[in-house]
């Protein structure tokens, strides 16, 4: 038992370390690419975004994912009561932001970084729904198959 034990947890570091490395290695290439491809008012557009979308999602899981994988036994009680606090949450900040977008817009004097905002936003409704999915490959240490399909 104490090596199986063993042999989970340096498993897991290892996939989680090249998940890890391999997220921020194609992170860089994208931002390279995109900064490229897009002229520099355009990347700024984006990069002004990040404030209010970083801020959503530190309330759109609320820490419960990180609970969840703490816990001892969870039920299936436990992960739909979750699974469904992420959607209902994130749909609530996507409106948020889907009807505060034009007064984001003004306030940059950019009247494109309406449309901008709601697609950008749609990233929390789309996330939410993989959100217990990733929590429960952590719970089980299977970084492995967490990061061979890409969940975060």
């Amino acid at each position: 038992m104490g090596t199986s034990v063993k042999d989970s947890f340096f498993k897991g570091i290892f996939w989680n370390a090249i998940g890890k490395y391999s997220h921020q290695g194609i992170s860089f290439v994208v931002s390279i690419i995109l900064s490229r491809i897009l002229f520099p008012a355009e990347f700024g557009m984006i990069a002004m975004l990040t404030i209010f979308t970083e801020i959503a999602i530190c309330f759109i899981d609320s820490g419960l994912s990180v609970a969840l994988i703490q816990k001892k036994e969870c039920t299936n009680k436990d992960f739909s009561t979750v699974f469904y606090f992420n959607i209902t949450v994130s749909l609530i900040f996507y409106l948020i932001l889907f009807f505060t977008a034009p007064f984001i817009a003004k306030f940059y004097e950019l009247p494109q970084l309406t449309n901008i905002t709601r697609l950008v936003a749609l990233v929390f409704l789309i996330n939410s729904f993989g959100t217990i999915q990733s929590t429960i490959l952590k719970k089980n240490l299977n970084f492995k198959r967490l990061n061979y399909y890409g969940f975060k």
